[in-house]
């Protein structure tokens, strides 16, 4: 049940230029709540093994949740919202906002890509079209 989720974000702990979906934050969330309150009821608040899980799960949640504001073509730094008391409620509306599909965080190319892409797009497509006519037709035969 979205445990994957959990998992993700420790695998994605340096990704702070990407997008994460709601599901992927709002389940790490769930079972965020599930573990740091079990080890707390068993451990007891404030104990050693509350304070390392504390401390364990700050910098998976600090990307997964820039990552999400990205998802809703917010920039990273709006979670520093969060230091306020309207500002966190701000942030939780974000949090809560469906996908945006023109996030400009979305694909993250830099500027020198994207020129040198534009400059052999038109060169790409005269040698497709050079290579498909002098192409014989007798060799599609056997496909």
């Amino acid at each position: 049940m979205g445990f994957n989720y959990f998992t993700m974000a420790f695998q994605r702990i340096s990704d702070f230029q990407g997008v994460s979906n709601r599901s992927e934050y709002w389940y790490f969330v769930l079972w965020n709540v599930i573990f740091a309150v079990t080890i707390m009821l068993i451990f007891g608040e404030g104990s050693i093994p509350d304070l390392l899980y504390n401390i364990a799960v700050i910098v998976p949640s600090l990307s997964l949740s820039i990552r999400r504001l990205h998802d809703v073509d917010k920039s990273g730094w709006h979670y520093l919202w969060v230091l306020t008391i309207i500002g966190a409620f701000w942030v939780l509306y974000l949090v809560c906002q469906p996908s945006v599909s023109s996030s400009r965080f979305n694909n993250q190319s830099s500027q020198d890509e994207i020129d040198s892409d534009e400059d052999f797009e038109d060169d790409e497509i005269e040698e497709v079209s050079v290579d498909v006519n002098t192409v014989d037709a007798e060799d599609f035969k056997g496909l």
